[in-house]
Formats: structure tokens, sequence, C-alpha cells
């Protein structure tokens, strides 16, 4: 029996936990804490192209993690360009080595 997925809006989800007092927030787990506050101060277009698209986790994780403003660009971008022409997404992996990989997507 497969398991079965969360139908969960992660960007939704990570802006009203932002909201959340912190007394409230402080029983999260930090490491969960900070990526959900990280995925709550994506900008307001990706995160929402991201939701309506029913975008996993671990693509949120991949382009909330990044370094710079212009490297998350870039890895929303390759995300999104590879489940357009794939139908699938992207492995946390290939998402940090967006940069290299978007050559290959056309």
């Amino acid at each position: 029996m497969k398991p079965q997925i969360l139908d969960i809006r992660w960007y939704a989800a990570c802006l009203l936990f932002c909201q959340l007092p912190d007394t409230m927030r402080r029983h999260v787990a930090r490491r969960q804490r900070a990526l959900w506050w990280k995925i709550g101060k994506l900008p307001r277009e990706m995160g929402e192209a991201l939701d309506a698209r029913e975008a996993p986790l671990l693509v949120f994780r991949g382009i909330a993690w990044a370094r710079s403003a212009d490297e998350k660009r870039v890895r929303h971008a390759f995300a999104i360009d590879w489940h357009a022409h794939r139908g699938e997404w992207p492995s946390e992996r290939m998402i940090l080595a967006a940069r290299a990989l978007r050559r290959f997507i056309a």
C-alpha cells in the first residue's frame, strides 16, 4: 500500500506559521521552525506559483535555503521548468545544482 501524500499548500501554511506568537512557535523543533520560517519569507510570487502547482516540501526546502535572492530565482525557475517539461518535480539535489542543469531542460 502506498503512503498517502499530504496535499498541503506549504507556502500558505508557512505564512500562517510566521504569524503565530513566539510562545506557540517554540514548541516546534528548531530545524523545522527555521525551515518553515524561510519558506514563509520567500517572495510572494515564488511561493504562490509553487503552491498553485502543489510542489512538495523538498522543492520548497531546496529553494528556501539558497544563499542569495538571485540563487532563489534560479532554483525556482529550474524547478518550475523541470515540472512543466517532465511532469514531475526535480529531486532536492537537482534543485541544488540548478545553475549547472538549466541547459538540460530544453
